[in-house]
């Protein structure tokens, strides 16, 4: 069975209503580990091959919960678009590949890389495209292969990013 992580706050923009569909899917050969904030609702309907994590505080504890539990994706099944995602940079600078929404910045980074840290799915067939990985693991191993030599923009070359991208469209110089 594939190990799978959520990090992050999960609630309905986050994509709460396919994750809670997606763990309750008895065929899906899934380990879930949600790690962050959930609510407690939630927690008490959590299925056998879930486990919830506490938030955490650092990117190394962070780190040491993916490590320990042997994580081998992240998904992110967001609803709603997102301007950013520093989440998604933490997971690839960790060397996981990502299971993105098409929605927002998580589609627009995902295609800035064509794909090579992790795959596009709408949310509502990331059930059908976890099946397909658990049974061509080789697929992931590839991702995180590609992780490797990946290299996290610092905020000083993300800021000269937004810097010409706002000259760009309000015509400063």
């Amino acid at each position: 069975m594939i190990n799978v992580a959520f990090v992050g706050a999960l609630y309905i923009p986050k994509g709460l209503l396919y994750l809670y569909d997606m763990i309750n899917d008895k065929d899906l050969p899934v380990n879930w580990h949600l790690i962050g904030w959930i609510t407690h609702q939630f927690r008490k309907e959590l299925s056998n091959n879930a486990y919830s994590h506490n938030g955490y505080h650092s990117l190394l504890e962070l780190y040491d919960v993916l490590d320990y539990h042997d994580i081998d994706l992240v998904i992110m099944p967001g609803e709603c678009p997102e301007s950013f995602s520093y989440v998604l940079s933490e997971i690839w600078n960790y060397g996981l590949p990502v299971l993105v929404s098409d929605r927002g910045a998580l589609q627009t980074r995902m295609e800035e890389c064509n794909e090579q840290n992790g795959w596009i799915c709408d949310p509502r067939y990331m059930g059908d495209k976890l099946i397909y990985l658990n049974e061509h693991f080789d697929e992931v191993i590839e991702k995180q292969n590609n992780l490797l030599t990946y290299k996290v923009k610092t905020v000083e070359e993300m800021c000269n990013d937004y810097r010409s991208l706002y000259n760009k469209y309000l015509f400063i110089d």
